[in-house]
């Protein structure tokens, strides 16, 4: 049973590899494997969850990727009510992908201020919750919906500079089939958009 979710954790390590080195992004490789990883490890369910559908996936769809859906990830500052009204504005429905627009932030505190910290930040209404961390690290984490600059200015707030931000701005959208690249074409100039595609099988976020 180890070997096989090791092996599971291995798959979904690539997969995002190969989707962040096409954005080119160093930092978010470094980052999205490593906390992903720690994730996957303490949420087992998930790990089952991935399988089900990797394994399915691969089989049912034989061109590689999910007929009638493409999946959008929008920029750390996209408000979650102008990615509604994109996909509205084109007639078409979609899923928020699990764990997206949940962010969360990390910040290095002062030594011996964590609990005050921590309490100041808890009366901001965008925090959800503020978890210390080891060597002087704090996890905040936000509100859906929140966006990194909102998140930026909670923290200047309390005298806190961000060091990492993560917020998974994903979702599956349905669209037509046979008609995926179209809409993938018509996504990618929105300035909110960092990247349109296919749903290709075998995505951590196929759902």
């Amino acid at each position: 049973m180890k070997k096989k979710i090791f092996l599971l954790i291995l798959i979904f390590i690539v997969d995002i590899l190969v989707l962040l080195i096409k954005n080119g992004n160093l930092v978010e490789i470094k980052n999205y494997v490593v906390n992903s990883a720690e994730f996957l490890i303490k949420n087992k369910n998930l790990v089952k969850h991935y399988v089900k559908h990797y394994v399915i996936n691969s089989y049912k769809y034989k061109k590689g990727y999910v007929p009638g859906e493409i999946i959008l990830w929008f920029t750390d500052d996209a408000p979650y009510s102008e990615i509604i009204q994109a996909v509205d504005s084109e007639n078409l429905t979609f899923e928020k992908l699990y764990k997206a627009f949940e962010p969360e932030a990390f910040v290095f505190i002062p030594e011996g201020q964590a609990k005050t910290l921590s309490d100041k930040l808890k009366q901001n209404r965008l925090v959800a919750e503020v978890i210390p961390e080891v060597n002087g690290k704090m996890r905040i984490k936000f509100v859906f919906g929140t966006t990194k600059k909102e998140a930026e200015e909670v923290l200047k707030q309390v005298g806190l500079i961000m060091t990492e931000f993560y917020r998974f701005a994903y979702i599956k959208v349905k669209t037509p089939k046979g008609k995926e690249q179209f809409y993938i074409d018509k996504f990618r100039k929105l300035p909110i958009i960092k990247s349109a595609e296919l749903n290709y099988v075998g995505h951590i976020y196929i759902q």
